[in-house]
C-alpha cells in the first residue's frame, strides 16, 4: 500500500508540536498557533452515516515461515505470505513497509525457522503459532473488550461499529455498547448487530444513566485482558488497535490514549483533511511517521483509551459522581498515577472524533451547569484547584 502524504506544512507542524513543541515556553506556543496554525474547520457530522474504507484486509496478517500457506486462512480474508528461505530482519522490515503489514502472526512449526519468527516478534509484536488454524491464531492474541456508550446518534454509532469491525485488526476481540435509553432507533439498530455478529453484545438502559456508569456497565460485563472505552463520535483508523496493544506491553503504563483531530489537550494533532474519506490515508501517514512514539500526557481524554486488565484492578471503575459526563477523565488519570502507573498518549494511534456529539446538543445553561458540578466535586475529591486543559 502508498499511502497518500499529507500536505507538507501540516507534516512539518505536526514534526513542530510533537517535538519541539512541547519543550517551548507556553506564551511562545500560543504566539506559533495564532500566527501559524493548519487546523482545518472541524468535520461537519454526517447525517447519514458514510463508508470510511480503509484501504488493506480488514484482519491479520499471515508469516508462513517453511511451510506451505494454509488455504482455509486464505479463503477466511488473510493475506498469507510463505517464505522458502529465512528472512533476514531487513527483509521482514521490508515487506511490513512495502505490504502495509500492521498486524501479523507468524506460523512455524520447524526450530530452524524460529529465530526469524522471534525477531519479527520482538521488534513488531506478531505473535507465534504453531498450528495453521483461525483457533489457533486467534488464541495467540490477548482478548480485547472494546466498550461503547450510546445516547442518540444513531448513525454516528454505525459508522463507529462498522468501523472497529473493519480497522481494528485484531483476531480477537468483543463490542460491548451500552444504550442510555436512546428513542431514535438506536435499540433496534444494536440488536441487529448483535444478531448478526457473535462478538457485539447490547446492554439497553431504560434511563439515561450518564457516561461513567454506563462505562461501567460495560466493564463489569467485559471479559478481556484489555480494556478499550471509545466514544460512538469517533472513526478509527486502520490499525489502531493492534498499535495501541503495542503500547500497553509495558506494565509501567496504564492508560494509553490515541491522538485526534479534536480533543482539548496535547492528544489533539493538526489533520489536513476536510472530509471523513482523507482520513484514512493520513492516518496511516502520520503513524509510520511516529511509530512506536508516546509521551505522557496529563488527561487521557475518553474518547478512545486502553487500559490492562491489571490496571483497571488497581484503578478501578469511573466515578460516577460526575453525573452526565465530564471531569471523569481526569479524575481517572489522576488516579492511575497515584496507581503507580504512567498516562501516555500514543502518537502512532490515531481516531478521527466528531466531538460533543452527545453534549454539543444540551442547552448552554444545561451545559454549564453539569460542567460547574462535575468541576466541584472533582476539586473537592482532590483537594485541588482544577487546571484547564492546554494544547501542544
Amino acid at each position: 500500500m502508498s499511502p497518500v502524504r499529507s500536505p507538507r506544512y501540516v507534516k512539518l507542524y505536526s514534526r513542530i508540536v510533537t517535538g519541539v513543541g512541547r519543550r517551548l515556553p507556553r506564551p511562545v506556543k500560543n504566539i506559533l498557533k495564532k500566527v501559524w496554525n493548519p487546523w482545518p474547520l472541524r468535520v461537519e457530522i454526517p447525517a447519514v452515516a458514510p463508508r470510511a474504507d480503509a484501504a488493506g484486509p480488514a484482519t491479520v496478517d499471515v508469516l508462513c515461515f517453511g511451510i506451505d500457506a494454509p488455504q482455509e486462512l486464505a479463503d477466511a480474508g488473510h493475506r498469507v505470505f510463505a517464505f522458502e528461505t529465512v528472512p533476514s530482519p531487513r527483509m521482514l522490515d521490508g515487506l511490513r513497509r512495502e505490504r502495509g503489514i500492521i498486524a501479523a502472526v507468524s506460523i512455524v512449526q520447524d526450530p530452524a525457522w524460529m529465530p526469524a519468527a522471534e525477531e519479527a516478534r520482538a521488534r513488531f509484536g506478531w505473535p507465534i503459532v504453531h498450528e495453521g488454524t483461525r483457533d489457533a491464531i486467534r488464541d495467540a492474541h490477548p482478548k480485547v473488550s472494546i466498550v461503547v456508550v450510546t445516547y442518540f446518534n444513531r448513525e454516528l454509532t454505525r459508522l463507529c461499529l462498522d468501523a472497529v469491525l473493519r480497522t481494528a485488526l485484531h483476531p480477537h476481540f468483543e463490542i460491548i455498547v451500552v444504550d442510555n435509553a436512546s428513542t431514535d432507533g438506536t435499540p433496534e439498530m444494536l440488536e441487529e448487530y448483535v444478531r448478526r455478529h457473535d462478538n457485539i453484545r447490547a446492554i439497553l438502559n431504560r434511563t439515561n444513566r450518564g457516561f461513567a456508569a454506563a462505562n461501567n456497565q460495560g466493564l463489569r460485563a467485559a471479559t478481556g485482558d484489555v480494556l478499550v472505552l471509545l466514544n460512538n463520535d469517533t472513526v478509527p483508523a486502520r490499525g489502531w488497535l493492534p498499535r495501541m496493544l503495542r503500547h500497553l506491553e509495558d506494565p509501567r503504563t496504564g492508560i494509553v490514549v490515541a491522538v485526534t483531530n479534536f480533543s482539548g489537550n496535547e492528544s489533539r494533532i493538526a489533520v489536513p483533511y476536510t472530509t471523513l474519506d482523507g482520513m484514512p490515508a493520513f492516518a496511516e501517514d502520520y503513524a509510520r511517521a511516529n511509530e512506536g512514539k508516546s509521551f505522557d500526557i496529563g488527561v487521557a481524554a475518553m474518547y478512545c483509551v486502553g487500559l490492562r486488565r491489571d490496571a483497571y484492578d488497581k484503578i478501578g471503575p469511573l466515578d460516577e459522581e460526575f453525573t452526565v459526563g465530564m471531569f471523569e477523565d481526569d479524575d481517572y488519570s489522576h488516579r492511575a498515577r497515584l496507581a503507580g502507573f504512567r498516562v501516555v498518549c500514543a502518537e502512532d494511534v490515531f481516531v478521527h472524533h466528531f466531538g460533543q456529539a452527545s453534549f454539543g446538543k444540551l442547552p448552554k445553561a444545561e451545559y454549564d451547569a453539569i460542567w460547574r458540578h462535575n468541576q466541584a466535586h472533582y476539586e473537592r475529591k482532590w483537594g485541588v484547584t482544577w487546571t484547564p486543559h492546554a494544547g501542544r
